[in-house]
């Protein structure tokens, strides 16, 4: 909730912020929107990689710090005495901020299907998504009223960074377990040649099918060195199919 909550509000007002405070043309008040959803979409798409070299505990922590950096980078540009210095601090500001609240959302709906007890992950997914829609809907409402007691978007965006505070306070408190520990699944022969890996693959299997049979086997045979195993267990019920005898007279 708190991450789409700030994912809305910097969606719909960091246009307006840069064209009111800097009095920019709409090309570059698009900037700081196109920073923030670019560095949204590469750290979603990354965020895998992030879990895995850092657990996803440490990530949401990280992720609350680096979110409420970039707000409070967006909130003191207008103190640079240098506009284009101060409009540049702006811009990436609202993409680090992209980039914090971009893996907070995967997280956390993975946490919800793999950690959920006593409901169905499925439940679990769509109401922990359900919670972030209602505060991307929310979120642009109470920015704008926020702006009007505040004084000001700067001052609001504080507000939002103090929200993104909570992300890592709350993933400290709860001490958020990694439930799907991507370096404990993964192949650890995956230096070896491809060749060598396919041929112990292989090995395995055919280990493993022979200690399926010989577990199966009772020590017997149908004679003249066929069968034995498994089907002198049923050999009454697969002589009506097959009989040694048989193909010797035939």
């Amino acid at each position: 909730l708190l991450s789409y909550f700030g994912q809305g509000s910097i969606g719909d007002w960091s246009a307006i912020f840069l064209s009111e405070e800097y009095d920019t043309s709409p090309f570059f008040s698009v900037f700081g929107l196109a920073g923030f959803n670019l560095c949204l979409c590469c750290g979603t798409f990354f965020s895998d990689f992030f879990v895995i070299r850092w657990g996803r505990n440490r990530l949401l922590i990280l992720a609350g710090i680096v979110s409420a950096t970039g707000l409070l980078m967006v909130s003191f540009s207008p103190y640079l005495n240098h506009r284009t210095g101060s409009l540049v601090l702006a811009v990436a500001g609202f993409s680090v901020f992209g980039l914090g609240n971009s893996v907070v959302p995967p997280s956390v709906i993975s946490i919800a299907g793999s950690a959920a007890t006593g409901m169905n992950p499925n439940e679990a997914i769509a109401l922990v998504s359900s919670a972030g829609y209602i505060g991307i809907m929310i979120g642009p409402a109470l920015l704008g009223a926020l702006s009007g007691v505040c004084g000001g978007l700067q001052w609001s965006f504080l507000i939002v960074a103090v929200l993104m505070v909570l992300i890592t306070i709350v993933t400290k408190l709860l001490s958020i377990q990694d439930h799907s520990d991507f370096a404990t699944r993964r192949p650890t022969n995956l230096t070896a040649p491809v060749s060598d890996r396919f041929a112990n693959s292989y090995n395995n299997s055919m280990s493993s099918s022979h200690s399926s049979y010989s577990a199966n086997s009772n020590g017997g045979s149908l004679g003249n060195g066929y069968g034995g195993g498994f089907f002198s267990g049923k050999r009454g019920q697969h002589q009506q199919f097959y009989s040694p005898s048989e193909e010797v007279g035939a």
